[in-house]
């Protein structure tokens, strides 16, 4: 999957090539959500069209979210993208039939690699069950990559056991930004848990901004090892220094946190562009 990916975006700490931006507008939806980057950069470029009508004159989302049909118009290109779906695909006010034509889209072209990350994992649950009924589609294909994203424990617990339970062949936990130390080793390939579905994917970073919450390396450092020992692929974004700086240079990292690693995605028969993407 890195070989989609310019290798000075990985440089930088980006795990994708290109924005698929399907929504606009989103609403809080937990603490990771209070130094929000996607609601500060879109009140940043409200003169602009695109991200008109979506803040209030205080900065925040004003409830406002629109689905982008016209998006899908990128998925045309023939070079193979990795695509982030932004912002929130499962957002309460995106319908079901939206997320319908998005999914269809991705279904369509297995040359992409989709990345949908959602907070709302009970909305991506509702829909994934009513899809895959519809259209006896028994598990969504390895390119397109089901995530949620939880920078606390209380977070990665509710959230990932029910992302693990909606039907996607990869899968990836965001936490970012990481707001206190949690465990994921039930939902990886550990020993003391066996049972279930586990994740294929986790990504780590510090919270950026100008009121960043600090997250200590040692935080991100347990999480790169626990992922070590179940051999799952583990990429660190971003991480603060001693006084909070933040830190996206690779060369910067501690030894012990350098990780940015990709997951594997299965070739497909009929699309030969998958093989050894790694």
């Amino acid at each position: 999957m890195h070989n989609l990916i310019d290798q000075a975006r990985i440089d930088r700490g980006l795990w994708w090539q290109e924005a698929l931006s399907l929504t606009s507008g989103c609403t809080r939806a937990g603490a990771e959500c209070l130094n929000c980057w996607a609601e500060a950069n879109t009140h940043k470029r409200r003169t602009s069209n695109f991200y008109a009508f979506l803040t209030d004159d205080n900065g925040r989302w004003n409830g406002n979210v629109t689905f982008n049909h016209e998006q899908l118009k990128k998925l045309n290109r023939r070079k193979p993208t990795v695509f982030a779906v932004w912002n929130d695909l499962f957002h309460e006010k995106i319908t079901l039939e939206q997320q319908k034509m998005a999914f269809d889209a991705f279904l369509k072209h297995p040359e992409h690699v989709f990345v949908v990350l959602t907070k709302r994992v009970d909305q991506m649950e509702v829909f994934s069950e009513w899809y895959r009924t519809n259209t006896g589609l028994e598990k969504f294909p390895p390119h397109i990559i089901g995530g949620t994203t939880a920078g606390t424990q209380k977070m990665v617990d509710e959230r990932i056991s029910v992302l693990l339970g909606c039907g996607f062949s990869t899968t990836v936990v965001s936490i970012e930004p990481l707001l206190f130390e949690v465990g994921i080793e039930p939902y990886l390939e550990h020993p003391d848990y066996e049972d279930g579905d586990k994740l294929s994917w986790v990504i780590i970073g510090a919270e950026s901004g100008p009121n960043r919450r600090k997250c200590e390396t040692e935080w991100i450092k347990n999480i790169v090892q626990i992922c070590d020992e179940s051999k799952t692929p583990c990429l660190v974004k971003q991480i603060h220094d001693k006084n909070s700086k933040l830190i996206k240079k690779f060369s910067d990292f501690p030894e012990s946190v350098k990780k940015r690693e990709f997951p594997v995605i299965q070739q497909y028969d009929q699309n030969p562009l998958f093989a050894d993407m790694a």
